[in-house]
């Protein structure tokens, strides 16, 4: 059996030009979420503009933030050893990458303004009332709004 060989990876250097990677989840998010797959959109600004990552010259050296260099060390290792341009995820692929998008400063939904990727757990907010009977009666406010949660491994 042949085994693939990866297909283009960016060139990285501290004396490099400057590339900030964004990432673009779908307006249709969270219904990517409910079938268990979300496309996710990685695009490169640089002195040329804004163009999907797959489409930076692979053979020119590029400087990265730390959070960018963790990002695209995980977008990479997801595609299989090349940078992709885009994704499409499972949702176990999906919580890997998000990892490394915590605290990452350019994620948007669709074109909207950014997101905040946080790597703290969601505290569940529940009231605890002791009843007559001895029984405890656990309540969510009424008018909480949950994030949306995705189960990882």
């Amino acid at each position: 059996m042949a085994v693939s060989q990866p297909g283009p990876k960016l060139k990285r250097s501290a004396n490099g030009e400057g590339l900030e990677i964004s990432v673009i989840l779908p307006p249709t998010f969270a219904t990517g979420i409910e079938r268990g797959k979300v496309m996710v959109a990685f695009e490169g600004k640089w002195s040329r503009g804004r163009v999907p990552l797959s489409a930076l010259p692979m053979n020119q050296s590029f400087a990265l933030s730390p959070e960018d260099a963790r990002l695209l060390d995980r977008a990479e290792e997801l595609a299989g050893n090349e940078t992709p341009g885009g994704l499409m995820l499972n949702l176990v692929e999906l919580t890997q990458l998000f990892d490394a998008l915590a605290g990452h400063p350019r994620v948007a939904l669709g074109r909207n303004p950014p997101l905040t990727v946080s790597a703290t757990a969601w505290r569940v907010p529940v009231e605890a009332t002791l009843e007559t009977s001895g029984e405890i009666r656990l309540n969510l406010p009424e008018n909480l709004q949950p994030p949306t949660l995705i189960a990882g491994e």
